[in-house]
């Protein structure tokens, strides 16, 4: 389907534009395209990850936060509210450093 490939051609660019990609898996989802853009970005400094307790694959994405070195994982082990406040707080941090954004073509 040329529309399909057309879709998913624009989101990756847009992933590969992007100055920060925050991921939040949400524990009553599958993500099964997030989970494959997880493992995109994985080796990106801009990648955030926020995977609260009750995520389908958390295990998975546990292993993948050791592997990695330069994404960054939201710790767990707080309430989702706090995780999600600590992940904005670190996406804000790490964003006011940087450039201004390239144009989106």
């Amino acid at each position: 389907n040329p529309q399909f490939v057309e879709q998913g051609l624009w989101e990756l660019g847009g992933l590969r534009d992007a100055n920060l990609i925050m991921m939040n898996l949400l524990p009553n989802s599958k993500s099964p395209i997030s989970l494959l853009e997880l493992g995109l970005w994985a080796h990106s400094e801009k990648l955030m990850v926020l995977c609260p307790l009750g995520f389908w694959r958390k295990g998975n994405v546990d292993v993948l936060r050791h592997w990695c070195d330069r994404a960054t994982f939201v710790p767990t082990g707080f309430s989702v509210f706090e995780q999600e406040a600590a992940w904005i707080a670190e996406g804000a941090k790490r964003f006011a450093g940087w450039p201004k954004r390239r144009k989106i073509r």
